[in-house]
């Protein structure tokens, strides 16, 4: 408090304390990324190594004897499990004696513990069985101070636990001196504590931009690779344009080696908009030895609202029927999970099966009693916490979203009721209800929503208990009520209660601020009573207990603000009074859940002549009449995600009559909505033109150029023709154990494209093994073949190769492969999507049509699976049965757009106007899901801050320093998740957890898909692969195997090198023949499009 005076009088404006924090190591990781400034060149270690199997602390030691030892060359995979050790004796080069070296001992699987004359060095990938996602292919590089290298004889141990690449495979193998007086630094993003849901100040890749007075935070981290601590002062201020200081802050700081130290200052933004820096210096005995400058922007904040634009010419349509019914086939999160023995789909209810609401999850498994409420990808709870991973490769289940899960304990009558019985009482893509049967004779029927935001009680119990449980996971139950009595909105202690006679309107509203576990967020929480309690408190000190005189009926109870976490300041005056917009909030939801949305009957029509798709909502509604005679009021909830894309401005979309943005982040996207209406329309303009269009045929010039590489394509063909193609099955069909021709993706599509520019007879020969492959394998609904069976996992080997799974929920019958049925479906739903694309390829290619029309039941088989997984919420489908997924990213939207725009066309050659109309909607669908998915950054920043303490912080992070904007991930539970699917870390696949991964972002090139991002989103796709990205990560995503020459002629729109210099880059890069076919292919179109 002192500083903070001293800085008023100086007149440097508000700051407060500046305060050191608890030191961290730095992960070894880290140590490798750290640019560290070198002094010369480096030195190449000698190539032969002693190696041997087996483990001895004895041979870390410089005098051992390894002269029986094999010897190897460094960067040579060699098999074979278990530990093994590594020596290298050398001669010291006298140019680097007495200097402190960086040690590159390049990609070790998976293992490695390194020593430099018996002193260990470091270290990095974890012992069997806690490895390191990713470590084989981590490049080491560790700092070794001066005095471990000696002059003359020097030894190198390195003790190994092999992986599956085989030990020291690959170098490089250096000795480079390095400058160990550098001071290195990292900025923090998120701190845990009271300021959790804010982002500090941080060297951003773009200007961050602060209100006027609110808290501008910065948590600079410093270390050295030296052996001494460093003594200094850590400065910064507040910079104007002018250069002058208006804030200024000062600590001693003490910096340990390879501990990251940190200070935390704070300052106020200053009241006038304007560009600023803050300035961080760090001194030594009065020496400047580090500094940084952080810009940032002084100005309002507009939240950003998301109503559809209107055009009133659509509501023509109201009375019209349309003629594809979605919700026939849809079920979305809610269909069942389980597959038995007779292929028909069921609910297992003994194994966990959480499911997601509109903003929250529930967990329901009938261990546990009663459902449980929590809020994913947020942060686990402090104590308590289930962390769930395991996979019942059989039953199906994989991930149900408690990793990260905010825990807020379980809902159900109140008392010691033993649960009897546990079952599905309905299920449809909008709402899912389970039955709970109790001792004596209670019940509850609870139901959770796609379409509204409450879940819904309905019980013959006296009493309801909400959160029960909490305490376990080190959560306290909620401190504060409010609810409208007839002295007007009271807030009374929990523990104290609310008296029901007191309670003139419907509504309870309870929060958490000041309960143990809540000091970085609160998340106020409403219900909604049908009849009158006699009370409703927390006095029992185990739950929120709603108390009847009679049976309860029903309650709903929703998170007030949806997922967006608040924070521990905006709730601290409550207690005080309700603020009123707070209180006009919970009337508003009070009236609006009394016909709370309850069921969407989706019907749509594909107007190609006029490139429209017309898409109606007809909901029905709750009707709840409550002991106060409130005034209930319907609403027709807009798909979160489709406001969202239509936000993105790049889809011409609208809706019939004004919609309202709520104010409530989902976890799919904003909840809008049509207010007092029971339907809703909305049209997609000018996309439907994308589904007739194709690539045209290309004239390639008679160069000498265009020759050769026309002669390296039927070289590399006929390669590809020896090695796989005369083989069938094809060897990349087979993944996993499992057959699965989807996996072939882009490299069946790009060989079919290929064939105008190969030359007989190779063409003939190849054109003949793919009519071969295709017809024999793609569509068979047999077991595999004699030549397949033996290549399969034996537990296949009995199945067909497409197998009919059935689902009583909807009648539908969903085509997968025998793989996809034991894993959940996962990538099932995609993989036989994409095989619809490569069968229509094929049969337009080879003019086979009469082949598809006697496949056409198991082709629309197959599109049953997308179908069944469609979402309301999202718009899109879920690549499994019903939602379960990690994540859910563009990788898979494109394969199933890619399908349905195939659907489209081998429905309109068979005269199927049904198919056509309903594969035409679900394409455009995918598209404005795919397009939320790229522009979701500002809405996550606004409505969904992530947290310090979640597991994947580091990840998130991340690419939050690497890019302003980036592309995310639909996730069940999660929401619109920041976190990439990736399996690795910073150091082993940057690409992946910057938000910069090819494959991440467009697993499968198809030529339809390319040309989305190309002609809608150039913006977006000219950003994620601008060169600067891979400078920040140090990947040259050229280069990539999941990309090719294709990716800069038909999909990025402007890129500031010219494709022939991209495809000599690639040219003789180490490609599969596949991949190396491709780039031929896509540069000889290049040519072909020159003047």
């Amino acid at each position: 408090m002192l500083k903070y005076f001293l800085c008023l009088l100086l007149g440097l404006g508000e700051c407060f304390a500046a305060q050191t924090i608890a030191p961290v190591p730095v992960s070894e990781s880290e140590v490798f990324l750290l640019e560290r400034p070198v002094e010369g060149n480096s030195w190449t270690l000698p190539q032969v190594w002693k190696f041997t199997r087996g483990d001895n602390s004895s041979y870390a030691d410089p005098s051992y004897n390894d002269e029986s030892w094999r010897s190897v060359n460094a960067g040579t995979t060699i098999g074979g499990g278990g530990w093994r050790w590594y020596r290298l004796a050398f001669e010291m080069p006298p140019e680097l004696e007495g200097k402190d070296l960086v040690l590159s001992l390049g990609a070790i699987s998976v293992t490695d513990r390194v020593y430099v004359n018996g002193d260990n060095v470091g270290s990095y990938g974890g012992t069997p069985p806690n490895f390191v996602l990713g470590a084989s292919d981590v490049k080491r590089r560790y700092p070794v101070p001066a005095g471990h290298f000696r002059p003359g004889r020097n030894v190198i141990a390195v003790r190994v636990y092999a992986g599956h690449k085989g030990g020291m495979y690959e170098g490089p193998y250096t000795l480079q001196p390095y400058d160990s007086s550098q001071l290195y630094a990292k900025m923090s993003l998120k701190v845990p504590g009271a300021d959790a849901l804010k982002t500090l100040l941080y060297d951003a890749p773009f200007a961050q931009r602060f209100e006027p007075s609110a808290d501008v935070i910065v948590e600079p981290s410093l270390t050295s690779l030296g052996e001494n601590p460093v003594h200094g002062v850590l400065s910064a201020e507040i910079v104007n344009a002018s250069g002058i200081a208006l804030q200024r802050d000062q600590i001693a700081l003490e910096i340990d080696p390879k501990q990251w130290c940190a200070a935390r200052f704070q300052f106020v933004a200053p009241e006038q908009e304007a560009d600023y820096t803050c300035h961080l210096a760090y001194h030594v005995d009065g020496e400047l030895v580090w500094e940084m400058s952080l810009p940032f922007e002084v100005g309002p904040i507009e939240r950003i609202t998301y109503e559809l634009p209107v055009d009133e010419a659509i509501g023509a349509y109201m009375g019209q029927a349309l003629p594809v019914v979605v919700n026939d086939t849809a079920m979305g999160r809610f269909s069942p999970r389980e597959v038995d023995a007779s292929f028909e789909l069921y609910d297992n209810l003994s194994e966990t099966d959480a499911r997601s609401g509109v903003a929250y999850s529930v967990q329901i498994q009938d261990s546990l009693q009663e459902p449980r409420i929590f809020l994913a990808n947020t942060r686990p709870t402090p104590a308590g916490g289930e962390r769930v991973r395991k996979f019942h490769r059989v039953a199906g289940h994989r991930y149900d979203g408690l990793n990260d899960a905010w825990v807020y304990g379980k809902v159900g009558p109140a008392g010691s009721n033993t649960l009897q019985g546990l079952s599905v009482q309905a299920s449809s893509w909008a709402k899912r209800t389970y039955r709970y049967d109790y001792s004596g004779d209670v019940w509850m029927d609870f139901s959770i929503s796609a379409v509204s935001p409450a879940w819904v009680v309905s019980t013959n119990s006296d009493e309801i208990a909400v959160f029960d449980g909490i305490q376990t996971h080190a959560v306290g139950l909620p401190q504060y009520l409010a609810y409208e009595g007839r002295n007007g909105v009271n807030v009374v202690p929990a523990t104290e209660g609310i008296p029901g006679e007191d309670m003139t309107a419907n509504w309870v509203l309870a929060w958490f601020n000041g309960g143990a576990g809540w000091d970085e967020f609160d998340t106020p929480w409403l219900f909604v009573l049908e009849k009158r309690p006699t009370s409703v408190s927390t006095s029992a000190g185990t739950a929120l207990v709603f108390s009847y005189e009679t049976a309860a009926g029903i309650l709903q109870g929703m998170p007030l603000y949806g997922v967006t976490l608040q924070e521990p300041a905006r709730t601290a005056g409550w207690s005080e009074g309700l603020p009123q917009d707070v209180v006009e909030r919970c009337q508003y939801w009070s009236r609006v859940l009394l016909n709370a949305p309850d069921q969407v009957r989706r019907s749509t029509l594909a107007d190609f002549a006029n490139d429209e798709l017309i898409v109606k909502d007809e909901v029905t509604h709750l009707e709840i009449e409550d002991a106060w005679g409130t005034e209930g009021m319907k609403i027709v909830p807009v798909s979160p995600t489709l406001a969202l894309s239509s936000k993105a401005g790049k889809i011409d979309i609208a809706a019939d009559a004004p919609t309202r943005d709520l104010g409530m982040a989902t976890l799919q996207g904003p909840f809008v909505a049509w207010e007092n209406r029971e339907i809703g329309i909305f049209r997609i303009k000018g996309l439907l033109s994308f589904i007739d269009e194709r690539r045209g045929n290309l004239s390639l010039p008679e160069t000498e150029e265009a020759q050769a590489v026309r002669d390296e394509l039927n070289h590399t063909v006929a390669e590809g023709l020896q090695d796989e193609l005369s083989k069938h099955p094809w060897s990349t069909e087979l993944r996993h154990g499992g057959f699965i021709p989807g996996n072939l993706r882009a490299y069946y599509t790009n060989l079919l494209l290929a064939l105008p520019y190969l030359d007989d007879p190779l063409r003939q020969a190849v054109e003949d093994e793919i009519r071969t492959e295709t017809e024999t394998y793609f569509l068979s609904t047999s077991e595999p073949p004699p030549e397949l069976a033996p290549l399969v996992d034996e537990v296949y080997r009995d199945q067909p190769l497409i197998v009919e799974v059935y689902n009583p929920d909807n009648d539908l019958y969903i085509g997968l492969s025998p793989y996809g049925v034991t894993r959940f479906g996962v990538d099932q739903v995609y993989f036989g999507s994409v095989t619809v694309y490569m069968v229509w390829n094929y049969a337009d290619t080879f003019q086979r049509y009469d082949w598809l029309w006697n496949n056409y039941e198991t082709i629309q088989l197959l599109m049953n699976a997308p179908r069944n997984s469609h979402d309301w919420a999202t718009g899109m489908s879920w690549d499994s049965f019903g939602g379960l997924r990690v994540g859910n990213g563009n990788q898979e939207s494109n394969g199933i757009y890619a399908a349905m725009v195939a659907m489209v066309r081998i429905a309109r050659q068979f005269n199927d106007a049904q198919t056509m109309q309903g594969s035409a909607y679900y394409a455009l669908m995918a598209i404005t899901g795919m397009q939320a998915q790229l522009y979701a950054s500002d809405y996550l920043r606004q409505n969904r801050p992530w947290l310090h303490d979640h597991s994947r912080s580091y990840q998130i992070e991340y690419a939050q320093r690497v890019r302003g904007n980036y592309f995310t991930e639909f996730n069940e539970f999660g929401g619109m998740s920041q976190a990439i699917i990736s399996n690795g870390n910073v150091a082993s696949q940057p690409e992946n957890l910057s938000g910069s991964s090819p494959g991440g972002l467009v697993e499968n090139p198809l030529p339809e898909v390319m040309r989305l991002y190309h002609d809608l989103w150039p913006d977006f796709i000219n950003d994620f692969y601008d060169p600067k990205y891979d400078q920040a990560i140090n990947v040259d995503r050229r280069l990539d195997s999941r990309v090719s020459v294709d990716t800069f002629v038909y999909q990025v729109e402007s890129y500031p090198q010219p494709v022939s210099e991209i495809f000599e880059a690639r040219r003789d890069g180490d490609y599969n023949w596949w991949i190396r076919m491709t780039d031929r292919r896509a540069f000889l179109d290049f040519l072909s499009m020159q003047p």
